[in-house]
């Protein structure tokens, strides 16, 4: 069990395999008001995955497009938990990239200045 307000031993964990199992609400005592906790756990399997996985980065990225045959995987997809509060939820990416914002009757499309770049640019310029 973890405390929330410790994201540094969340990620310690989440980058050696464990996988976030849930939040008890008011469960532990803490002087004198009550905390809540992170559960963590690690599976045999879980550790087996965790420890064949590649330990070098792929010669090759690309983006996948997402169609018909691939939707519900990439629907499954998850954000690291301490990863939440920096990142929107993948639902909440795909919901965007599904339905972009409209500027000046025009759909608004990456700038192509790198995922971390706010710069946007609308399609119609």
């Amino acid at each position: 069990m973890l405390h929330p307000d410790n994201p540094a031993s969340a990620m310690v964990l989440e980058r050696t395999g464990f996988l976030f199992e849930g939040h008890t609400r008011s469960s532990t005592w803490v002087g004198d008001e009550c905390s809540d906790d992170w559960i963590y756990g690690l599976t045999r399997p879980d550790w087996e995955q965790w420890r064949d996985r590649p330990r070098t980065p792929p010669d090759d990225l690309r983006l996948a497009e997402i169609t018909a045959e691939n939707v519900r995987t990439v629907g499954r997809l998850t954000t690291h938990r301490t990863q939440e509060r920096l990142v929107a939820p993948v639902q909440a990416s795909f919901g965007d990239a599904l339905f972009p914002e409209i500027d000046n009757g025009a759909p608004l499309e990456p700038c192509g200045c790198g995922p971390w770049s706010p710069t946007r640019r609308s399609s119609a310029s």
